[in-house]
């Protein structure tokens, strides 16, 4: 069956990733505590902490959007960083997942957790999961209908590696970089207003899932 959400960006969530902790482990393993809860920072502190890192991230996922075929709403670095990302209905789901991982491939040595088994753990255990990673992990699990662990991971590290290779080229690089840094001066920024000042240079940029 064919996940019809809307991909609506949010960032990794830590009161998320902590109600994941009261999930069964998968297959007995232990699911790891990223950032002790006393000192997670609230998600509206990561724009000042990180302003860089953040304006990237939210970048990834409305190039990846716009790429793909997709349209971008607002896209925010104030209060709670969020872009607003939505695919045709007719996207892939292949597709749904780049977008979610687009933000942390966009973001200089922001990959994937290395044990992806805590995110199956999240989304098969108690159906949570609310961050970009556990989003594409379900993306995954629909979309292969099921299927074991290995081939879950295996697509993922596919699709990241896919991601990896285009945010490391130096035209996307130089086009993130103006986007990023237009973001974090102006706060928040449309995606009409990204295609106004970037439109020929996105078109000459292709993304292959």
């Amino acid at each position: 069956m064919a996940d019809s959400t809307p991909v609506a960006m949010r960032p990794c969530c830590g009161d998320a990733h902590e109600r994941h902790g009261e999930a069964a482990p998968l297959l007995g393993a232990e699911m790891p505590r990223l950032i002790p809860a006393d000192e997670a920072l609230p998600i509206a502190a990561l724009p000042a902490r990180f302003p860089a890192n953040t304006a990237r991230h939210e970048i990834g996922h409305a190039l990846a959007t716009i790429l793909l075929g997709g349209t971008v709403g607002k896209i925010t670095i104030e209060g709670q960083p969020c872009a607003e990302c939505r695919l045709p209905d007719s996207a892939r789901w292949r597709h749904r997942v780049a977008v979610d991982l687009a933000g942390d491939a966009a973001t200089v040595g922001e990959l994937a957790d290395p044990e992806l088994l805590w995110h199956l753990a999240a989304v098969r255990n108690c159906g949570g999961g609310h961050c970009d990673r556990c989003n594409a992990t379900r993306q995954i699990v629909v979309g292969l209908r099921h299927p074991p662990d290995e081939d879950v991971i295996a697509e993922f590290r596919r699709i990241e590696a896919v991601l990896a290779e285009f945010f490391e080229r130096r035209d996307v690089r130089f086009i993130v970089a103006d986007l990023a840094m237009w973001l974090s001066d102006d706060r928040t920024i449309t995606g009409n207003e990204i295609t106004e000042r970037f439109g020929s240079q996105i078109r000459a940029l292709k993304l292959e899932i």
